[in-house]
């Protein structure tokens, strides 16, 4: 059902190394880092490319995927699903980005008319605070965050339409894009962007 073969980063959180497999009922297995023995599994969610990140909310602990459909967070330690909300679209599409977690914010990003989406978190579920196709509509490339804003690149590396384009995290108000840039990858040095443009060859 994946496209390019395997391509999300399993992630180390309680003891355990937890990694999106894709299969029924072991969308997401967790293996105890001591033993490599299954300490859960849970959930039918399918595979995607988008790496996993950790985050504690008002004391809960959260390992948040971006699978093949849906964006989930669970409890590292048991595989309790905390939350979960629709994330991707059928067909040939791909979920890339790497879910991004700033204060008790959660940002998620796709391309093929999926788009973006800023939710608040708390310890068992996610209230969406804005979602578009218009601000940021990341193909594989994850933003970064500095002092409230995302930085960025909005398009697709197939339709040659990428720009890198910054916007307010918490109201998704563009402040600037530069048009014909392309699709690249933002690396935060200090307090400086460093933009690594990525050329697809002919």
């Amino acid at each position: 059902e994946g496209y390019f073969g395997a391509g999300s980063t399993p992630i180390v959180a309680a003891g355990k190394l937890i990694v999106n497999i894709g299969g029924r009922g072991a969308g997401l297995v967790a293996f105890d880092l001591a033993t490599g023995q299954t300490a859960w599994q849970a959930t039918d969610e399918g595979a995607s490319y988008s790496s996993p990140t950790l985050a504690t909310i008002n004391g809960q602990s959260h390992a948040i995927f971006v699978t093949r459909l849906s964006t989930v967070s669970v409890d590292p330690d048991s595989g309790e699903v905390l939350f979960r909300f629709p994330f991707g679209a059928r067909g040939p599409t791909v979920n890339g980005a790497t879910p991004l977690v700033f204060d008790d914010l959660l940002f998620v990003s796709s391309s093929y008319g999926v788009g973006a989406n800023l939710s608040r978190i708390n310890r068992d579920d996610a209230k969406v605070l804005w979602a578009n196709d218009n601000v940021m509509s990341s193909q594989y490339s994850t933003c970064v965050y500095r002092d409230g804003f995302l930085y960025g690149t909005h398009g697709r590396e197939d339709y040659s339409n990428g720009v890198l384009r910054c916007f307010e995290a918490k109201s998704g108000d563009v402040k600037w894009t530069v048009p014909g840039f392309g699709v690249a990858h933002v690396i935060l040095v200090g307090k400086h962007e460093m933009i690594v443009q990525h050329v697809a060859e002919d």
